[in-house]
């Protein structure tokens, strides 16, 4: 069935902060009125709030007062996605492994911590989660959207402790710079060592605001390819991918305008914008 714009819903969804970009993404949801959900990192949330704390608070305030917050790990595979999702990081010299639900739970026990303090009352959330790098859905409420090879497992326990795994029907296009140096860098690394790898030598930080850097992971397509794509795709329910890093500020990469003009063409085609905690509603009402 074809719908018309006005009776599409879009799910606006940001992946891998707290990072640079984060803070440009909420300005322009702001400037909006328009909530979206925000599938935070542990790792990365935990650069930046080693970077500065109380910006950090601030930015996890405004999402959770205006905007949907989900879980996207806390590890982020640290790169090693095949080995992650097949038979968990290895984490020690005695063969534990850190397993996906566990990392999951290990990023929801960090956020915990780490606003107790501001939020020491805080009602249930729905618990919204995405996979690293795989298109994987497993929702309560029909219709099941296909999850990627090789994600099956992983999705499934997720569901078991009590998650909602959302995936995506479309991304907007950037490249990937940072994940070819990490790439890199693992190569280095593993082939320097004898022993268990430490993951987190092979995930860097790098600093996405400095001179050497700033080219990286950003769009690589205008707003308007994304705009057509929506209007002409099928479904109803529209859950739309991005990353923050790709609106870091910087004089040459407009991306938070192009956002906005995203964000306003969609609005006067009369298309509606809510978050993922309310992605279920519709559907068990018998809406797709």
């Amino acid at each position: 069935m074809h719908h018309t714009p006005s009776d599409k819903t879009i799910y606006l969804t940001f992946d891998d902060g707290i990072e640079p970009g984060t803070q440009e993404v909420l300005n322009v949801l702001e400037e909006n009125n328009t909530a979206a959900t925000f599938f935070l990192t542990g790792i990365h949330t935990r650069y930046s709030c080693d970077k500065d704390r109380a910006d950090t608070l601030d930015i996890l305030n405004r999402i959770r007062q205006h905007h949907a917050l989900g879980n996207h790990s806390y590890t982020h595979c640290y790169g090693c996605y095949q080995e992650y999702y097949q038979q968990g990081l290895l984490t020690d010299d005695r063969g534990t492994r850190l397993s996906v639900t566990s990392d999951f739970q290990q990023q929801d026990h960090f956020i915990h911590r780490l606003t107790e303090d501001i939020y020491p009352f805080i009602t249930a959330v729905p618990r919204l989660a995405r996979l690293p790098a795989k298109n994987a859905w497993q929702l309560s409420a029909p219709p099941f959207r296909k999850t990627e090879r090789g994600a099956e497992a992983a999705a499934g326990s997720l569901f078991q402790a009590g998650y909602e795994v959302f995936g995506w029907d479309d991304e907007w296009k950037m490249s990937f710079d940072f994940a070819q140096d990490i790439k890199q860098r693992k190569e280095e690394v593993m082939a320097a060592i004898t022993g268990y790898p430490d993951y987190t030598r092979l995930y860097p930080w790098f600093d996405m605001l400095a001179p050497e850097h700033i080219h990286k992971d950003r769009l690589t397509e205008p707003w308007m390819d994304v705009f057509k794509r929506i209007l002409l795709h099928p479904k109803q329910h529209f859950v739309l991918l991005m990353h923050d890093r790709a609106f870091r500020q910087h004089p040459a990469y407009q991306a938070a305008d192009q956002l906005h003009l995203l964000i306003r063409f969609l609005k006067s085609a009369g298309i509606r914008f809510r978050t993922l905690a309310d992605y279920m509603k519709p559907l068990r009402n018998g809406s797709v």
